[in-house]
């Protein structure tokens, strides 16, 4: 397997995008049947691996950081979030969360992963 970019650090999703095909398209003409490893354009997090389309190649996996405690206070809440992640298996991490805000990203990131292209 190859990786594009181990947490890639672009603070523009389209241009993040429009490197990330032109590397895999490299990839491809060198090692056509490898698989790619590709993902988000901010540290690999799965809020902006869900902003991108998903690539045109079926020989590719789609790479996030669950549960990272280095990241955003909300990521650690998700290191007890099964993947892929649905509404309810993210309740009852959710509901024994104190803060309110971590209560409703927690909450928010599993109807977000569930409506996902890269869930189906």
């Amino acid at each position: 397997m190859l990786e594009i970019l181990n947490e890639p650090q672009f603070q523009d999703r389209y241009r993040w995008s429009g490197v990330q095909a032109k590397l895999l398209a490299s990839i491809r003409q060198a090692a056509p049947r490898h698989t790619v490893i590709v993902s988000g354009h901010g540290w690999a997090s799965i809020e902006q691996l869900l902003s991108l389309a998903p690539l045109g190649d079926a020989n590719v996996i789609y790479n996030f950081h669950q549960g990272a405690a280095w990241g955003k206070p909300m990521w650690r809440h998700l290191a007890a979030v099964p993947c892929p992640s649905n509404a309810d298996n993210v309740a009852p991490v959710a509901g024994v969360l104190s803060d309110e805000v971590s209560k409703l990203l927690v909450t928010r990131y599993g109807m977000r992963v569930e409506r996902s292209a890269y869930s189906r």
